[in-house]
């Protein structure tokens, strides 16, 4: 068994490298807050390699030898469970121990959150209160709030809704939502301060989307190329018409200037002298 968990609660089975490229095989999608903290657990606590996407082992444990990518960032418990500080953009991606594939981890920013239906969520409870934590639900701002549970000073957990399925945990850190479903949507308070906006998507949903974006992107594409294309065959219409202009006005000069070489030619007969010719010729 491989355990993912921020607080150490719940177990999944591990997914090979091989298996992962299956599509009947469910990866464990994990959605946390920038900044957070997340612990992933690995059964095998005796000799342990943690990689990440394709940065190689950033940890390692074999015997009592213990080596580290970047130990800032990273540290091994002593049951082999690898502890990721500190999250940002560049820890998100595909965790493997000893080949197998724990999680597929996305860092959240902000507050709104849209994530996929089906994904694990924490959400940590930011509060200067030492004596009980109390997490809450409104399924939109002007609606009635839902107690979800309280942890006390003594760690005791009280569920106040019905929890049939167990998707919610409450840690001492934050509160985990398992399996999001489209009715955890909403707003989540922790001792009445607000903490998150949820959006939950189903996979139509966000080919949807994604579909109308294309669509835009391919209309514009569209109008664009139209508009090139009505431009040349203006530009062309233009120059067409200035060649007929053109080509028009040369037969008229052609033509005047046969009729006045013909009438010079009659002229010229028909005077006696070229005094007479002149003469005849300045009269016109």
């Amino acid at each position: 068994m491989v355990c993912v968990s921020g607080g150490r609660a719940g177990c999944s089975r591990g997914v090979t490298a091989a298996e992962a490229n299956e599509k009947t095989v469910t990866v464990p999608k994990l959605s946390a807050p920038e900044k957070h903290s997340l612990v992933l657990m690995c059964a095998e606590a005796s000799d342990v390699d943690w990689s990440h996407g394709l940065r190689g082992v950033i940890a390692s444990k074999h015997g009592q030898q213990v080596s580290y990518l970047d130990q800032r960032k990273h540290q091994l418990l002593s049951d082999g469970a690898l502890h990721i500080r500190d999250l940002q953009p560049s820890d998100a991606g595909q965790y493997y121990c000893n080949h197998q594939l724990i999680a597929d981890i996305a860092v959240l920013k902000g507050q709104n959150f849209t994530i996929p239906a089906g994904t694990t969520v924490y959400l940590p409870c930011k509060t200067s209160d030492k004596f009980k934590q109390r997490w809450a639900f409104k399924r939109t701002a002007q609606a009635r709030k839902e107690f979800i549970s309280t942890l006390y000073k003594n760690s005791t957990v009280k569920k106040e809704r019905d929890d049939p399925t167990s998707r919610f945990t409450h840690t001492i850190s934050h509160l985990i939502i398992s399996d999001l479903q489209l009715q955890d949507s909403g707003l989540y308070l922790c001792n009445n301060r607000e903490m998150a906006v949820l959006t939950v998507t189903t996979v139509t949903v966000s080919v949807l989307l994604a579909l109308c974006l294309l669509s835009i992107v391919c209309v514009c594409v569209l109008s664009v190329i139209l508009s090139c294309r009505r431009s040349r065959t203006n530009t062309r219409k233009e120059s067409g018409r200035g060649a007929v202009r053109v080509s028009g006005c040369s037969a008229l000069q052609r033509r005047r200037r046969a009729d006045e070489q013909q009438t010079e030619r009659h002229l010229l007969h028909t005077s006696h002298t070229p005094q007479e010719f002149i003469r005849t010729t300045r009269s016109l």
